[in-house]
């Protein structure tokens, strides 16, 4: 006979193979030869079967388990010392091929015994209670006696198995026993041969040398060298595959032998590689989720198959000190509670957490709703982490006290959490105080706020706020860009009536109607048409499409997106940006402030106004202003204008009043100076001539006239440049002058 067995690696991808001859005659000289084909670990990749060594012993093993029960020996007797597992010596053997005093190993004994009483008393204790044979049976079938080998020719069908009703004794042992007061029956198999255990697997279908697994077991996962606690950081110890290891609490004190030394050393062979089950697996999909270092788990074994443990989950072994006041060493107070340690809890700070050192308590130990327990009635679930080796955690927060439903997703790096619904100060198990309601999103730390395709940023909503807009309806952003479009229009051709610049957003910011937006649209439009978007809503492909044609057509199927990718801000009831160092508002095209009505700057200190081309400034081009059209004010200083390159002009549809109340009025020119009316009369300065043309009559009056010599006095001028000195520019401007002068 012979036992081959076949199984899959699966960290090598190969196929291991065992087999496992027979080394003591199994059946007569005309014995067919027979032979047991398997296949292991089928249904668990990660069992462990590492080398053709592994399969040969356990081939082997199978092997001995039938050669041990292919001669089995029954009979029956009444010597009282028999006992399952020790050796007896008969002599006078039945004729098995057998040697003249066979060493038997028993297997299985079946004990029966009846107190041998006199009869009379016999007699009457059967009148009052029935026959001895009605109660003599056993508290659960026993293992049979009797068997014969039909299990792949060698082991028996039997073997290990009875049926339910199999509770009384055999009728030859009941006999014997009534007659001489104790009898027995025994199975013994060959005492040379190896004894080995014969099981049958969960699924009936194989025979395998070893014991099953019912059940599901606690365990504590453990280190590298067997420890349940980790060292510092150190707190996984996996495999490629997530697989951990484990220590079963029957296994304490016990070495790989099996024995029961307390003193035998721990390491991370108390079990195989463990997978550890998951919510969802799939190829770089599901759950992730991996037992550390001294935690207690559950474990289930496939098929009941002690080589295929999984785990299933994992345990809370302590409680939370809420109501249990803390002890020298952990020692017991009994069940006293103490509240006090309740009222150390604040909206920063914890108390009454777990006792680490007495085990593994819940994160959020329910307490009572009061402020007593922490206002905590057992309404929190969710899955908190912990830092490897510190006190740092990630947690996602489900909280469903009645009317004060919060969701909260936290880390602790820079206390960054996203906050929604009923929000609440929350410290570990204690809800703290109320902070308002909706979403919040906040951390000490940096924050960044990026959309590839676009950011909308909105307070406008639904009519009454009960409509469901799609994610990107920016309606109210559309009528406002809308309005601004129209005011841009009036403006710019209102400029261009009064000859003064024009709008670039309206007209174009470097060629007429073109934009760095879209290439046929100036950049108002252009930034109404990105905002009116309608992309597909079927398909994200055609959706990229739709916004890369700009598309705004609506109907089936269609939803608001912007084309672009701009940050759209809609305010309904206002918009405040507030800075308490800078501000700065940069384009790289055109920068607009508009406004339905005013728009104010107030400042404390300078402003400065740089334009690198023209700037345009055009007061009443919709309707005049009862106190005044444009008004330029010096409240101190000077009020300076001036042309450095070209002309400056001043002029005036009524009346150009200059004047000056407490000094005078000068006005110098290098060349000439000449005063004109609009009919041919003059006064020209010139050289040093003064002259006085008019076609009429020139009347002057005085009450004294005197004339005296020539006289020569030059009038000093500005200086202006003739090329820009940048680094007079960067002097000057850092003394922060309304104007600056360039050399």
């Amino acid at each position: 006979a012979q036992v081959h067995l076949s199984a899959w690696n699966v960290d090598g991808k190969r196929q291991l193979t065992g087999s496992a001859p027979a080394r003591f005659p199994v059946g007569g000289k005309n014995a067919p030869r027979l032979e047991y084909d398997d296949v292991l670990g089928l249904n668990d990749r990660s069992r462990g079967w590492d080398t053709n060594r592994t399969l040969e012993r356990y081939a082997a093993l199978m092997m001995e388990a039938a050669e041990c029960r292919a001669d089995v020996m029954l009979g029956h007797s009444t010597v009282r010392t028999l006992r399952a597992g020790t050796r007896i010596e008969i002599d006078d053997a039945p004729a098995l091929g057998l040697q003249a005093k066979p060493a038997l190993l028993l297997d299985t004994v079946e004990h029966v015994g009846i107190n041998n009483l006199p009869k009379d008393t016999a007699a009457s204790i059967a009148a009052q209670l029935g026959e001895p044979t009605e109660h003599l049976v056993f508290d659960q079938p026993c293992a049979p006696v009797t068997a014969e080998s039909d299990v792949f020719g060698l082991v028996s069908a039997a073997t290990g198995t009875r049926s339910d009703d199999a509770i009384h004794p055999q009728p030859q042992n009941l006999a014997t026993a009534q007659a001489q007061g104790y009898a027995n029956s025994f199975s013994g198999v060959h005492a040379p041969r190896p004894w080995r255990p014969a099981l049958a697997a969960a699924d009936g279908a194989r025979l395998h040398a070893k014991p099953t697994a019912s059940g599901v077991h606690s365990a504590i996962v453990v280190g590298p060298s067997g420890e349940t606690s980790p060292n510092g950081a150190d707190e996984l110890y996996c495999n490629d595959r997530g697989d951990v290891r484990v220590r079963f609490h029957w296994q304490n004190g016990s070495n790989d032998n099996g024995s029961n030394n307390a003193d035998s050393a721990q390491d991370n062979r108390s079990t195989r590689w463990i997978r550890v089950a998951q919510r969802q697996a799939g190829p770089g999909m599901g759950w992730q989720w991996l037992p550390r270092i001294g935690q207690e788990v559950l474990v289930k074994f496939v098929d009941l198959d002690v080589d295929q443990p999984v785990i299933v989950g994992a345990l809370y072994n302590g409680r939370g000190d809420g109501g249990i006041a803390p002890t020298p060493g952990g020692a017991s107070r009994g069940s006293e509670a103490h509240e006090d340690v309740f009222a150390q809890a604040g909206n920063a700070s914890s108390s009454a957490q777990a006792n680490l050192a007495a085990g593994h308590a819940p994160p959020w130990h329910g307490a009572s709703a009061d402020d007593k327990g922490h206002r905590n009635a057992a309404a929190l679930s969710g899955f908190k982490t912990k830092e490897f080796g510190g006190e740092g955690f990630s947690q996602l927060v489900f909280d469903d006290s009645n009317q004060q439903l919060r969701v909260q997703l936290h880390a602790s790096t820079a206390h960054s959490q996203l906050n929604l619904g009923h929000l609440i100060h929350q410290a570990d198990n204690f809800r703290g105080s109320f902070r308002g309601q909706g979403l919040e999103l906040r951390t000490d730390g940096y924050a960044a706020l990026r959309g590839g395709k676009g950011v909308l940023l909105s307070t406008y909503h639904g009519a009454g706020g009960q409509k469901l807009e799609p994610v990107g309806d920016f309606a109210a952003g559309m009528a406002l860009l809308k309005q601004v479009q129209q005011l841009g229009q009036a403006l710019s051709d209102a400029a261009k009536t009064h000859e003064t610049v024009q709008l670039a957003g309206h007209i174009g910011a470097n060629k007429a109607n073109e934009s760095q937006l879209d290439k046929e649209r100036a950049p108002y439009a252009a930034m109404e048409r990105t905002a009116s978007g309608m992309v597909a809503a079927d398909a994200l492909d055609t959706a990229y499409a739709d916004a890369a044609d700009k598309a705004i057509a609506t109907g089936e199927g269609k939803v608001p997106h912007t084309s672009d990718a701009v940050i759209a801000l809609a305010a309904r009831g206002g918009l405040a940006m507030v800075a308490g160092q800078q501000l700065q508002i940069v384009s790289g095209e055109t920068a607009t402030l508009a406004s339905g009505g005013d728009i104010n700057l107030a400042l404390a200190d300078v402003l400065r106004v740089h334009s690198g081309q023209a700037i345009g400034v055009l007061a009443g081009a919709q309707k005049a202003d009862a106190e005044a059209g444009l008004s330029v004010i010096a409240g101190n200083d000077d009020l300076d204008f001036q042309a450095q390159h070209d002309e400056l002009r001043i002029q005036a549809k009524e009346a150009l009043k200059i004047a000056s109340t407490d000094h005078t009025v000068e006005f110098a020119a290098k060349k000439k100076i000449r005063i004109a009316t609009a009919q041919g009369a003059s006064i020209t300065l010139q050289d040093g001539d003064i002259t006085f043309e008019c076609p009429g009559k020139i009347t002057y009056h005085a009450v004294q006239r005197k004339l005296a010599g020539p006289v020569q006095k030059s009038y000093p001028l500005p200086a202006f440049p003739k090329s820009i000195c940048v680094a007079c520019l960067l002097k000057s401007l850092k003394s922060a002058p309304a104007f600056t002068q360039v050399e």
